[in-house]
């Protein structure tokens, strides 16, 4: 072949790679758009050709069940050629496709191999599944350190979970040496940018000057905004709190009301029940009124009450990554159990006069 002929064959290869690139960019917009029928009719050849988002598309489709005869291996298949060409997206989702409940030893071993492969091209999302990969032992061996590594690379870009679960683990010296000052230092990251977990253990740790200097009314400030975000054990401290006094004024109707939120969601609390009882019956309906209200502002339902505790329950930690799907209802997870590290003890009694 003369060179001309080969310098035009170049180009029309590289016009027709242009055009399929395109037409699968064109295919995404409309699965986000939430049009499936178009993105179906757009993806298929661009993804039988080879391209890797708009594989990606059709296994979302099939995932989701919106092509025809979605199955889960269909959707397995365009996850796998999306990833196998090295689209970090798709990697991160294959991966978690994977481990949907009742998934296979080899499938946590492969989600693994996938998260570790998108981590590497800066996908935070995926070093944070990789670190809960390692800290429960499921896809590769149980490593604490590891599990530190990974979640230090995604809270080092950000990601807000990660840095909450590293901080967990500097407190508890897991994988890393115990720092307290740097565990307090990557939850109060977490919490100011609105994680509730965060500022629950953040406000304990304000109350109580575990790696931070203690200020009882900075601590009662993390746990009624955590509290109000829908955290149990929130609800419960800051009821405590308002009871006895403790970084805030006393007010024992806020109290009652943030008790009842707490209890109504499986958290009883003896002692706040006892205060609850001794409330005038004007403050006691009050304070119910406003239970209901809260309760129902954020579709709240009561739950089957949990055992009785009279120390503040673990901290939950290492929490299973929720990807969002845009433009799907995909919500796939790692469906791995969270750990919980001991968390500091306090019940915010009032201290003694005198």
């Amino acid at each position: 072949m003369k060179p001309a002929v080969l310098g035009l064959a170049a180009l029309i290869y590289a016009s027709a790679a242009s055009a399929s690139a395109d037409i699968a960019q064109d295919a995404w917009a409309a699965l986000i758009k939430g049009d499936y029928a178009l993105a179906l009719q757009l993806a298929d050849r661009p993804a039988r050709a080879g391209n890797p988002r708009a594989a990606l598309v059709l296994a979302r489709l099939y995932a989701t069940g919106r092509a025809p005869g979605a199955t889960r291996q269909t959707a397995i298949e365009w996850y796998r050629l999306a990833a196998a060409k090295g689209d970090k997206l798709a990697q991160l989702e294959f991966g978690i496709y994977l481990t949907q409940p009742g998934a296979s030893a080899a499938d946590r071993a492969n989600a693994a191999d996938l998260f570790e492969k998108a981590a590497a091209q800066g996908q935070a999302d995926a070093a944070y599944n990789l670190g809960l990969v390692y800290s429960g032992g499921n896809g590769r061996r149980q490593s604490w350190s590891e599990a530190a590594k990974w979640l230090a690379v995604a809270a080092n870009k950000g990601h807000i979970e990660a840095s909450y679960n590293l901080g967990v683990l500097f407190s508890e010296g897991l994988g890393v040496a115990e720092d307290k000052k740097a565990a307090a230092r990557l939850i109060g990251r977490a919490a100011s940018a609105g994680y509730a977990d965060a500022q629950f253990d953040y406000g304990i740790m304000a109350m109580t000057g575990e790696g931070v200097q203690a200020d009882p009314a900075v601590g009662v400030m993390w746990l009624k905004s955590a509290a109000e975000k829908g955290n149990v054990l929130a609800q419960n401290r800051y009821a405590r709190a308002l009871s006895g006094g403790v970084g805030v004024a006393r007010d024992e109707r806020a109290a009652a009301k943030w008790h009842l939120i707490a209890r109504q969601a499986g958290l009883p609390d003896p002692r706040l029940d006892i205060m609850l009882e001794t409330l005038a019956p004007d403050d006691q309906a009050m304070a119910k009124a406003q239970a209901r209200s809260f309760r129902a502002k954020l579709g709240i339902k009561p739950k089957i009450a949990l055992q009785p505790k009279t120390a503040l329950a673990p901290k939950p930690a290492l929490k299973p990554k929720t990807v969002r799907v845009p433009g799907t209802n995909l919500a796939p997870r790692i469906d791995f159990a969270p750990l919980r590290a001991p968390s500091p003890k306090t019940d915010f009694a009032p201290k003694p006069a005198g």
